[in-house]
């Protein structure tokens, strides 16, 4: 397994950054490294993110888990078995207010080693949409 991980303190509340997170339509708006999100951000939807990083090939996601104002998990996978990504974000509220966003995405499957290899380094456009929620929220709340 392999994976990527990105951490921030918003000072905002998990609903203002909820709202925002479910926000398809918006993405392109607060995430530089995102032009745009095709689809619906709800429990069994698909979506397309259409990125900077892979601009002429877009990221197709599953919504798989939806805890309103916690939790929310999107999951790519090729074949079952041979290449799965798994994308969670987790909202979890601090004592002064604000909140700890986390994002991580794990990759598993017996063409890891290989996708891997091709894959482009994530750690700048989790940055990015990381820092970029966080302005967003701190505007916004």
């Amino acid at each position: 397994m392999k994976y990527y991980y990105m951490s921030k303190v918003i000072e905002a509340s998990r609903v203002t950054i909820w709202e925002i997170l479910t926000n398809a339509a918006n993405y392109g708006g607060w995430d530089s490294g995102v032009d745009r999100v095709e689809g619906s951000i709800e429990l069994g939807s698909a979506i397309k993110v259409f990125s900077q990083v892979s601009p002429d090939r877009p990221f197709s996601f599953r919504i798989t888990q939806m805890v309103p104002g916690r939790k929310m998990t999107w999951m790519r996978s090729a074949t079952p078995g041979l290449f799965k990504g798994v994308r969670t974000f987790v909202l979890s509220p601090l004592k002064n207010g604000a909140t700890k966003f986390t994002m991580r995405e794990e990759f598993k499957g017996l063409l890891l080693p290989i996708a891997w290899r091709a894959m482009p380094d994530l750690r700048p456009s989790f940055e990015q949409f990381a820092t970029g929620l966080k302005n967003r929220a701190e505007r916004q709340g």
